[in-house]
């Protein structure tokens, strides 16, 4: 709703004459009156991609940089980790090999004793379990619920055999082996001298080699890959140059005309010799604007230099250049609603008679909505509507009334300051209707 909102009605409000003292809103509004928004636009994004790319090229010669001055160091870390050859989980695995081949002699010996306890002689487990079989081999004869009791037996005798046999294979697997050892020892300490360099653990010490590498290569591949991006960013500023090139011609072009229609329109608005005009100032290098500054300048009297609005303009000066620099965008841009708060800021007199006879020759085209508190303003409109702040049960309300025959005659009179009930002000209130340009 906004969006479309902006292209049926433009808004011109009591504060907003201040921004023609903005040298961005000068650029918005020559760019507005010459149609190139759009390729405002593309010099904005050129400006944004080169910049992009030349941000991307610095940050690629800063890392560049960095790993070239670090490359000594870098290829020292990533010989020794790569032929380390690691593996993550690896040192997990060789301390438990190492506790292993350290304590072999006693695991044998520990195998050993088990499996003499299970089944040496007549003393061992598995021989005085031979008892138990035969007295439930007996109780089985006469009551055959022992049958249950032999399945119990069955099952924990054939596990401890089972457990005998895995003790035998135990102890005979340990391997008692001083050169393996040594061989472990050995790949244990590395791991922790690169652990303690790089770690805190394996995993992190395969990252730092990963890295590393990468960073080499850096120092191989940023030749080609500045080459590359120099070539893209090349293309880029040229862009940026042809699209502001363009967007100044357009410029050009549209600010000798709009100087033109507004000089057109000052007279209208009480400025007999004000002249107006617009001034494009170039630069060496285009930016995210294009190759030139845009500034307004104004001569408000015969004879006088043409300065920037901001050292020559009141505030009534201004408000009118802003209502001459809205009419003419209004026709430019087609809107069909303008609303107008207060533009009677700073001004009165005959003056608000030109002004009120200039928005009624916009309002031919266009549909324009007026707020304001002059009354030479207000007799220039086709309709009058007054706004007034009412109370009703304690609460502050809005009324809205449309005037018209004597009650609109009566309200111009209070808006002239006079007695709206007297035959002076009423007749006065009269001939300001009578005398708007006609519908």
């Amino acid at each position: 709703l906004a969006e479309i909102g902006r292209s049926l009605v433009n808004l011109h409000g009591q504060h907003e004459a201040q921004t023609l003292l903005d040298a961005e809103s000068q650029r918005d509004i020559l760019d507005t009156f010459a149609g190139s928004i759009q390729q405002a636009a593309r010099v904005r994004d050129a400006h944004s991609d080169m910049s992009a790319l030349r941000r991307e090229i610095a940050s690629l010669e800063s890392r560049r940089n960095e790993a070239e001055r670090r490359a000594d160091f870098l290829r020292h870390v990533v010989r020794e980790i790569e032929d380390a050859r690691l593996v993550s989980g690896e040192d997990s695995r060789l301390e438990d090999e190492a506790r292993v081949l350290e304590n072999a002699d006693e695991l044998r010996t520990l195998a050993d004793t088990a499996v003499a306890a299970l089944s040496g002689d007549e003393h061992g487990i598995m021989e005085r379990l031979g008892v138990v079989s035969r007295a439930l081999g007996s109780v089985q004869r006469v009551d055959p619920a022992g049958a249950r009791l032999q399945e119990l037996f069955d099952a924990g005798f054939y596990a401890l055999d089972e457990l005998v046999r895995a003790l035998e294979e135990y102890g005979r697997s340990v391997d008692l082996d001083p050169e393996r050892l040594n061989i472990v020892r050995l790949r244990r300490d590395l791991i922790y001298s690169l652990v303690k360099k790089y770690g805190p653990s394996v995993d992190d010490v395969i990252e730092t080699g990963r890295k590393s590498r990468g960073e080499l290569d850096l120092v191989d591949s940023a030749s080609f890959d500045l080459a590359q991006l120099e070539a893209r960013a090349t293309a880029a500023s040229q862009l940026l140059v042809a699209t502001s090139q363009r967007l100044s011609l357009l410029r050009a072009a549209a600010a000798k005309k709009l100087a033109k229609a507004v000089d057109a329109v000052l007279p209208d608005l009480g400025m007999t010799e004000g002249r107006f005009f617009v001034e494009l100032e170039s630069r060496d290098q285009p930016d995210e604007n294009g190759v030139e500054d845009v500034q307004f300048r104004v001569a408000l009297n015969a004879g006088h230099e043409a300065r920037p609005l901001a050292r020559v303009a009141s505030g009534g000066e201004l408000s009118r250049v802003m209502l001459a620099l809205k009419t003419i965008l209004a026709r430019a841009d087609k809107v069909p609603t303008l609303v107008f708060d207060e533009v009677d800021a700073g001004i009165g007199g005959k003056v608000g008679l030109q002004v009120g006879d200039t928005l009624r020759r916009v309002a031919e085209h266009h549909q324009v909505f007026a707020i304001s508190h002059l009354p030479q303003i207000a007799a220039r409109a086709h309709s009058h509507i007054v706004v007034a702040k009412a109370s009703k049960a304690g609460v502050t309300t809005a009324d809205i009334s449309v005037l018209e025959g004597s009650t609109r005659i009566v309200e111009i009179a209070r808006m002239l300051g006079g007695d709206p009930e007297s035959k002076v002000s009423r007749a006065h209130a009269r001939e300001l209707l009578e005398s708007a340009l006609p519908a």
